[in-house]
């Protein structure tokens, strides 16, 4: 679901029509944690995270800028998954596994971390 654009030359720059985005917050047992050095703006339709400790882009489609915000407003991995669900028309139990596997992508990347569980 996305994409490595290399290594950032110069400063990130977000265009016009990009809006800054807040970090998932661990409001809740086991929520996702961003580390400090990752940066996103969603804007034309796709998610943008900087990683500024690497100096690396990536880019994600519209469906990963959606699960970036769902998490970002607290919403659980099942309700994302069934607002997905009905708004592509395919099973519940498959965006599930579209998002679990966008979300073990950015873990691998660096881009995100599991919470503590205690």
């Amino acid at each position: 679901m996305f994409t490595v654009f290399g290594r950032a030359i110069g400063r990130f720059r977000s265009c016009r029509a990009a809006q800054s985005v807040e970090e998932p917050k661990p409001s809740r047992k086991g929520a996702p944690i961003v580390p400090t050095e990752v940066r996103a703006s969603i804007g034309g339709g796709a998610l943008l995270l900087l990683d500024t400790g690497r100096g690396l882009i990536f880019k994600a489609n519209s469906t990963g800028a959606r699960i970036w915000q769902g998490l970002v407003e607290g919403q659980s991995i099942p309700a994302l998954a069934q607002q997905l669900s009905e708004q592509y028309g395919v099973a519940p139990e498959r965006t599930a596994r579209d998002i679990d596997r966008f979300l073990a992508d950015l873990r691998d990347n660096g881009l995100l971390t599991a919470a503590h569980q205690g």
